[in-house]
This record gives C-alpha cells, structure tokens and sequence, in this order.
C-alpha cells in the first residue's frame, strides 16, 4: 500500500542500522555516538583485518576494540554489530 510518507504504526525506521537491514544488508557495523576520525580508521582497520582473516563479524569487531584497549573506551566502546554475530 502507498503511504504519504505520516509515520505511524509502529512501523517506522527507527535509525540507520535499521535500515539498511530491511534493505536486505545482513550485517551493519554501526557506531552509537560521534567518534574522532584518526581512532575509528584504526578500529576498521583492525576490524577489516580480522574480517578477512576468515573470523565473523562479532569477532572481528572484538578482537579490534581489544587491540585498542590502551586507548579511552570512548574511542572504540560504540560500535556494534548488528545482524550477523
């Protein structure tokens, strides 16, 4: 059915991840707050790292934020992974 765009239902998209997911993407690395530049590229990179390695979403993004456990938590602690573990 055709919407004119009212919310409503209790269908609406409630972020981002959200969406993406119901666009069909299985897995959304997403962060809960603002996160400086410089420590997130080394984060993904970590992460990317791991991914490629043949280790799960989940997994990667764990073993990324404990080689980053010298820095702040505030740097590394937002991201989650939703969808696939």
């Amino acid at each position: 059915a055709e919407t004119d765009g009212a919310l409503g239902g209790g269908n609406e998209v409630i972020c981002l991840q959200t969406a993406f997911q119901e666009a069909g993407v299985p897995c959304v690395l997403a962060s809960l707050w603002e996160v400086s530049d410089e420590s997130t590229a080394r984060l993904m990179t970590n992460f990317y790292a791991n991914l490629f390695s043949g280790r799960s979403p989940g997994e990667s993004l764990t073993l990324a934020m404990r080689e980053m456990t010298s820095e702040p938590p505030s740097r590394w602690s937002p991201f989650q992974v939703y969808g696939l573990p």
